[in-house]
């Protein structure tokens, strides 16, 4: 049998640094060969874990489509009970091979297609938050076996491509979807250009591409209108709480976000506070930080390389929509780092208030489900090219 080819990102570096941040807020989920083989162990005789439960079954809601059945219950402080002094447990006392898959594999992903593996590193780690290590071009022997382990475990529930539309009845071709994301990437990578004039013109890219033309944009200086101030509030709530959501918040719902838009305030919360958007629009953005811009970019580029934003990837919502909620992702971003910065009464955003919004980002957008009526929401509320350029212009 043939090797899967695997796609490395340029310019994208990790090495363990053993912080032990990766096995906090969240519970850490298990396969049935996981289970079977980690709650064997003799945890009982351990004084820590007498009278503790250590597992618990997912629903079958909470497992539909994924190779998981179980999940390590989190303690109190939101860490992973067999974390101890910043090292696991598990590891220690049994060997790497006897820690759940998902731990053996973290912090690398891969996104199978139909031309090959696409590798990245996840941001919740703090190494490949900061691109502190090795560079992925170089471990790509290393890389070869990480996916073996992820073809173990996953080969049964690969993304399906071959319904990827550019915007809802204009079909594209793998192929032609390649050249798309080329062009995209070749954009962003334009760092003669700012962060928000390349975002943009990947989207007037896309929007070039369809059958029947757009509109021209709006003028420059316009406000936010009430429908963007609510569409940013709601995606808050789910991709950045201020507490861990029930599974019930943590899915957008049209229903609840009409409700939202008809009786209640968009705001932003971070516990205890909750702030405006008119209020958060008064802190300064670093952009001639070269720091925040780079981690900011390699967010943006590494969602773009590894198809988390659309399709087979994110709910097989269209092209152009799916490019436009990673533009109001990112608008997020900035929102809630600032929102953090006011926390610290700091009148612009700091490195490290980025750094922390991506983190909680990244574990929340990755446990997101979106439903049919939700992206059908989605399609509505983020095709507009007029909408992200708001939004992105007033953030």
């Amino acid at each position: 049998m043939a090797e899967t080819p695997i796609h490395i990102p340029e310019d994208i570096n990790y090495s363990c640094t053993g912080c032990g941040k990766c096995c906090g807020e969240w519970s850490v989920p298990l396969t049935e060969a996981d289970y079977e083989r980690i709650s064997e162990m003799d945890w009982s005789s351990k004084e820590e874990f007498r009278g503790k439960k250590l597992f618990s079954s997912l629903s079958l809601h909470e497992k539909e489509g994924l190779p998981f059945t179980h999940v390590i219950v989190a303690t109190d402080e939101g860490y992973c009970p067999f974390l101890k002094d910043h090292l696991c447990m598990i590891h220690a006392e049994h060997g790497a091979e006897a820690k759940p898959q998902t731990c053996q594999l973290f912090p690398y992903t891969f996104t199978q297609t139909p031309s090959g593996a696409y590798a990245t590193v996840s941001m919740v780690s703090l190494a490949a938050m900061y691109n502190v290590g090795t560079p992925l071009k170089d471990q790509q022997d290393y890389l070869r076996t990480k996916l073996a382990e992820y073809e173990s475990v996953m080969s049964a529930h690969a993304p399906d491509w071959s319904h990827i539309q550019l915007v809802g009845g204009q079909k594209l071709d793998w192929p032609t979807y390649l050249e798309y994301e080329k062009e995209l990437l070749s954009i962003l990578k334009d760092k003669s250009r700012s962060l928000n004039e390349r975002l943009l013109k990947g989207s007037d890219f896309l929007v070039s591409k369809l059958d029947k033309p757009q509109p021209a944009s709006e003028a420059q200086d316009a406000p936010l209108k009430k429908l963007d101030r609510h569409l940013l509030s709601a995606l808050h709530k789910i991709y950045l709480p201020h507490k861990p959501p029930t599974r019930l918040e943590a899915h957008f719902n049209p229903f609840r976000f009409v409700y939202q838009y008809m009786f209640e305030q968009p705001v932003l919360r971070l516990k205890p506070r909750t702030f405006t958007i008119d209020e958060l629009q008064a802190v300064r953005w670093p952009e001639d930080d070269a720091e925040v811009e780079d981690m900011l970019y390699r967010y943006i580029y590494q969602r773009i390389f590894g198809k988390f934003y659309f399709g087979g990837g994110f709910a097989q919502i269209t092209l152009i929509t799916g490019y436009h909620h990673l533009i109001l992702v990112c608008a997020l971003i900035k929102l809630h780092s600032k929102a953090i910065a006011c926390e610290r009464e700091a009148t612009t955003v700091s490195l490290d208030d980025v750094a922390e919004t991506i983190r909680l980002l990244e574990k929340y957008l990755g446990q997101t489900h979106i439903s049919g009526y939700a992206a059908a929401a989605y399609e509505l509320l983020m095709f507009s090219p007029q909408r992200i350029r708001r939004v992105l212009r007033n953030t």
